[in-house]
């Protein structure tokens, strides 16, 4: 069957706990239909991929290369178009620094955020995959953030939220840097991801994030940073 474009995100969530399945599923489908969008999807097990369209056309996976994966506004499987990019060339720097991970806060996503952000930027999210939380900012406003459970959002059924009203009425201030990047600086002294909350964790949650703007996931749980460390030693 060919899948509607419009709702594809949200088909794999509903029917995917994690990367491994959403692979299985999209091969069921036609995915002629999504030209020449681009998909970032992730799970809590450390899992990522990437969904785009190739030279001929046709939607493949670009699997995670190491412990990162990155993609902003360019197609990564035709570099000729929109490449090289600032942005993604800055988060890739940013988040090349971590090597613990007692450096997975959100406090340093924050950062590779504002040194990404630009004057076109509507709005940025951060998402923790293990527990469940999710940080959305409004435009460049920095400052207010609102947090989502997304277990207790889920329990609520089918809602939705005015993303203005969210935040006070101000004005959002302009990015320092709108053009270039700003200076990229390495992890400091973690804090907890979380504040005021203690959401329980839950086994495979599923993400899938369109790039129309920054997407930039990192999906790292203990097992595979051990790994990691096990091969450095």
């Amino acid at each position: 069957p060919i899948v509607n474009g419009g709702v594809f995100g949200e088909t794999v969530l509903r029917n995917c706990k994690n990367v491994d399945e959403a692979m299985q599923f999209i091969e069921q489908y036609d995915l002629s239909s999504l030209g020449d969008m681009q998909f970032l999807f992730a799970d809590a097990e450390g899992n990522s991929m990437a969904l785009c369209p190739g030279t001929d056309g046709k939607m493949k996976v670009v699997s995670k290369a190491g412990v990162y994966q990155v993609t902003t506004n360019f197609n990564l499987l035709q570099r000729n178009q929109g490449y090289p990019c600032w942005r993604y060339n800055t988060a890739s720097e940013m988040l090349s620094y971590i090597k613990s991970e007692d450096h997975l806060t959100v406090e340093y996503f924050l950062e590779v955020v504002r040194a990404t952000c630009n004057q076109g930027t509507t709005y940025s999210t951060i998402y923790d995959p293990v527990h469940r939380t999710a940080y959305f900012y409004n435009k460049q406003n920095f400052e207010d953030v609102a947090v989502f459970d997304l277990k207790e959002e889920l329990e609520k059924g089918n809602h939705s939220y005015d993303a203005f009203r969210l935040f006070p009425k101000k004005a959002a201030e302009e990015p320092e840097e709108s053009e270039s990047p700003g200076e990229v600086t390495e992890p400091e002294e973690p804090q907890p991801v979380t504040k005021g909350t203690s959401p329980g964790s839950l086994s495979g949650f599923l993400f899938a994030i369109s790039a129309v703007a920054l997407i930039i996931l990192v999906a790292l749980v203990y097992r595979k940073m051990k790994k990691v460390k096990e091969e450095v030693h």
